[in-house]
């Protein structure tokens, strides 16, 4: 380190600055290598630092669709079951005859409204019965008929939809177009 001495003319402030112009330029040839390979570094260091957020991101969309498809899986299956339970409710409803229709019928006809409300509120609706379409029923009869040939005559068992895709296929009666 190079020492300061009192020059008449000049201030400690003037001969500090020649003195550090002079280091500067003895070390500007490998200061400007390391400044840069340094500014290469922070380059590659924030090069790396986007990938690894962008592949956190993605990380985070697939285990979010998994979960909700996990989750959409699970609701279905579990719909599946009480939709069957809900049949044999209607089943049981169907065949009481009139005069044994009392307090006891009407309990099992609201456990089964609520049964229904259940599966709407998940997204669960009945398939339309307009018209026979073989996406949405499963035409197990025919039989003779008024209505026009391949017409919904008969609902035997009701479909449903889940989220507009078919969970159950109805299973209906078709009229045979002959009377």
């Amino acid at each position: 380190m190079q020492e300061i001495r009192n020059i008449p003319g000049k201030s400690k402030l003037e001969q500090l600055r020649e003195r550090d112009a002079a280091l500067l330029k003895k070390e500007a040839p490998t200061g400007n290598k390391q400044v840069k390979t340094s500014e290469q570094q922070i380059i590659e260091l924030i090069d790396s630092l986007k990938r690894l957020q962008a592949d956190f991101a993605n990380y985070r969309r697939r285990t979010e669709e998994e979960a909700g498809s996990i989750k959409k899986r699970a609701n279905e299956a579990l719909l599946k079951e009480i939709l069957n339970v809900n049949d044999n409710l209607e089943t049981a409803i169907k065949h009481v005859p009139q005069e044994q229709q009392n307090e006891f019928y009407k309990g099992v006809k609201l456990i089964q409204n609520q049964i229904v409300s259940i599966m709407e509120n998940n997204g669960m609706q009945k398939i339309p019965h307009e018209k026979f379409d073989v996406h949405f029923h499963e035409a197990l009869l025919t039989g003779p008929s008024d209505q026009p040939k391949d017409t919904i005559i008969e609902v035997l068992h009701q479909g449903y939809l889940l989220a507009g895709k078919v969970l159950r296929p109805s299973k209906v009666k078709l009229s045979s177009g002959e009377k």
